[in-house]
């Protein structure tokens, strides 16, 4: 991996940068931070041009050049100070704010994107994961990899298979981006749903997981796989998950359930998403 984008602007910032900078420094990959506009009517513009969709465009007291100015100083200050007491080699994208769709314009060029779970600090916009999330999950060209609220060293990873190509796809990303991670302990996770996964391709999994980690197992639960991906999960410590087919089979359910909301918003570990 050669690049790491970091689209900053929720209020678990400081995290996100101590993440970004964690993996920036197992990877040697550099670390290119940008600070994404967080108004409705800022991301309304951005969604107007990709779904037609009307806004109307408001001006808010902190929306004022001084206040913006100051805030974005602030954050250019934090990022770069983060990055250069733990030795990181980083760069900004911009000394601008950027609308989402530069970010998803921008993500055909880099190797993975960082971001946090939750895109802005407004209360009001508090409830379902962040709409800005979803539309960055789904509309980028390259792996995203949401970061926990409180960040920790990556001691497993689970991968969700569900016997897709979308999946095994996501597998491959992980293991191909980040090998520096080949000591950890690998899981694969299935849910049976009804439809169990055939022994040979089980072990053909195993197998070919192997080949890239220390330690694997195959891990099979019961059960609907919106409810037992949650329970399974949840207790989860120092721990990367791995999904694919965002938008689209278990993912798509996943995010459109209650559990989910909690899951995202209180995430205890990092979620990485691709999809096919």
């Amino acid at each position: 991996m050669k690049t790491i984008l970091l689209v900053l602007n929720g209020p678990n910032m400081a995290n996100t940068i101590a993440f970004g900078c964690y993996l920036s420094g197992i990877t040697r990959a550099r670390l290119v931070g940008v600070f994404l506009c967080d108004k409705i009517s800022e991301t309304t513009t951005a969604l107007k041009e990709m779904y037609g969709n009307s806004y109307v465009e408001s001006i808010l007291a902190e929306d004022l050049p001084e206040r913006t100015n100051e805030r974005m100083e602030q954050h250019i200050g934090l990022f770069k100070e983060t990055c250069r007491k733990k030795g990181i080699n980083a760069t900004m994208y911009s000394n601008q704010r950027v609308t989402l769709k530069e970010v998803l314009a921008e993500s055909r060029f880099v190797d993975l994107i960082v971001t946090d779970s939750i895109f802005s600090s407004d209360k009001s916009r508090e409830g379902l994961p962040d709409n800005m999330l979803k539309i960055l999950l789904a509309g980028a060209e390259c792996p995203v990899l949401i970061t926990p609220f409180k960040p920790t060293p990556i001691e497993e990873i689970v991968f969700c298979y569900d016997g897709s190509e979308e999946a095994f796809f996501a597998m491959k990303q992980l293991v191909y981006l980040l090998p520096e991670l080949d000591e950890v302990k690998a899981t694969v996770l299935e849910v049976n749903s009804g439809q169990i996964i055939e022994e040979n391709e089980q072990l053909q999994v195993s197998d070919w997981l192997s080949r890239h980690y220390s330690y694997t197992e195959f891990v099979i639960v019961n059960g609907k796989p919106e409810v037992e991906l949650f329970s399974y999960l949840a207790p989860k410590k120092n721990t990367l998950v791995v999904m694919g087919a965002y938008g689209r089979s278990i993912l798509s359910r996943f995010f459109q359930e209650s559990k989910a909301d909690k899951l995202i918003k209180q995430l205890a570990f990092p979620l990485f998403i691709t999809h096919h």
